[in-house]
């Protein structure tokens, strides 16, 4: 994809969705003209060291964001911090080697109400200080298809009146 695929449409285009072949890096720097968008999802495409640590601009109307099948281990704090002012939907998606759940980037997105992490490679669901604090408008946390055998104590703190669904189903959670 190239730097100006989408030259002209900057004002105008609110969704994109774009599938990649497995091979090919996601092409960031075709997107940074896109100031307009609401939804962007990104699929089967590779990472720069297997993750994000930067986007190349602010998405500063984006409330919508799906990262499938992108062989990602892990998204930074620094990628998203002041970059994702208004999502409020955040999807991570099949992802095998995505193993554990990156507290201090969530903790950046304080507009987030789902959270969707769904058949990656999450392990362990640990209790990290705060983690939830800052996301007082979350109403939806999905693990489920997931490797999760433990839930240590106060994983789910700050989340006590404000979430409707949590899903942990597909897990593999002992008693």
């Amino acid at each position: 994809v190239a730097n100006d695929s989408f030259s002209g449409l900057e004002q105008y285009l609110t969704e994109l969705i774009l599938e990649g072949d497995d091979v090919n890096r996601v092409p960031f720097y075709s997107l940074t003209t896109l100031t307009k968008l609401k939804s962007l999802t990104l699929e089967r495409f590779t990472l720069d060291n297997n993750g994000i640590s930067f986007f190349p601009q602010e998405f500063t109307d984006l409330e919508t964001l799906v990262l499938h099948t992108l062989q990602m281990q892990f998204i930074s704090q620094s990628s998203v911090t002041d970059k994702l002012r208004n999502l409020k939907r955040l999807e991570i998606l099949d992802n095998p080697d995505f193993t554990s759940f990156p507290v201090s980037a969530i903790r950046q997105l304080t507009t987030l109400e789902h959270i969707r992490f769904v058949k990656n490679g999450i392990s362990t669901f640990q209790y990290t200080a705060n983690a939830f604090e800052s996301l007082n408008k979350l109403i939806e946390l999905d693990l489920s298809h997931n490797f999760i055998s433990t839930l240590q104590s106060g994983c789910f703190d700050y989340l006590y009146d404000k979430l409707e669904y949590l899903g942990l189903h597909l897990n593999n959670l002992n008693g």
